[in-house]
């Protein structure tokens, strides 16, 4: 989307324009990330979602 800074200043949007293309390795290393993150979200959730059964073993021994 074009603003009047665009139309005024076009260094302005090229230096902007530079600023949001990531590197490839930053671009995989973000995705790893978001891999990484939600793995150990699930991994959480599933201790969490385990944990009352497990409790409930335990206590009827």
């Amino acid at each position: 989307m074009r603003t009047i800074t665009d139309l005024v200043r076009p260094a302005v949007r090229r230096q902007r324009e530079r600023a949001i293309v990531a590197r490839p390795w930053q671009a995989r290393l973000t995705r790893w990330g978001w891999f990484v993150a939600l793995w150990c979200a699930g991994v959480a959730g599933t201790a969490l979602l385990a944990l009352p059964f497990k409790l409930i073993i335990a206590s009827a021994k």
